[in-house]
């Protein structure tokens, strides 16, 4: 799972805040006294405290335990591990979630990265504009895309690579009707 360096969710802070209080009240005990005192490794004790992605509920409980946490103290921190474990949870499924790009705008601009298209994604009309990057582009999404501009970057159409082009030059898509056209790759010649 890759996660930010440090994460934004206020019950995930709320959480390592408590511990580190706790572990003041105790004297500051390094990571690896409270590793050898919980069974855990220095890593996980560390995640508690300081770690960019949430730690398991039973690291959590076992840290809290070895610094003389109270039952309050358990149970603030079960709230804040909750509420952040369903806001990652929430996160993640929204990264892996497919989004609908017909929905959101008129036109797919493809700045960097590898991009895939499917058909689902062009509606009629919609355009595509590459500015760099890999775009996989299904036939069915290039037939149905009113204009197709390749500014810089590599576009795959199926399995054929439509081209690589240097910054400055572009493809734009002929100007004949989707019926008209043989292939999707003939709609499309280099600007120089």
């Amino acid at each position: 799972m890759i996660e930010a360096a440090r994460s934004t969710d206020p019950h995930h802070e709320e959480l390592r805040d408590i511990a580190r209080q706790l572990r003041f009240r105790q004297g500051n005990p390094s990571v690896r006294r409270l590793a050898a005192q919980t069974g855990l490794s220095a890593a996980t004790v560390s995640r508690v405290f300081a770690g960019p992605s949430l730690p398991g509920w039973d690291s959590v409980q076992y840290v809290i335990n070895a610094l003389n946490g109270s039952d309050a103290d358990l149970r603030r921190c079960r709230i804040a591990w909750v509420a952040a474990n369903h806001n990652a949870m929430v996160a993640r499924k929204a990264r892996r979630a497919p989004m609908d790009l017909s929905a959101v705008a008129d036109e797919i601009v493809v700045n960097d990265g590898i991009v895939h298209i499917g058909s689902a994604a062009i509606t009629t009309g919609k355009g595509v504009v590459v500015n760099g990057g890999t775009v996989h582009l299904s036939v069915a999404a290039a037939k149905a895309a009113a204009r197709i501009v390749i500014n810089a970057g590599v576009v795959h159409l199926g399995e054929e690579e439509l081209g690589v082009l240097d910054a400055g030059q572009g493809a734009h898509p002929e100007p004949t009707s989707n019926a008209g056209a043989a292939s999707p790759a003939g709609r499309l010649r280099r600007v120089q």
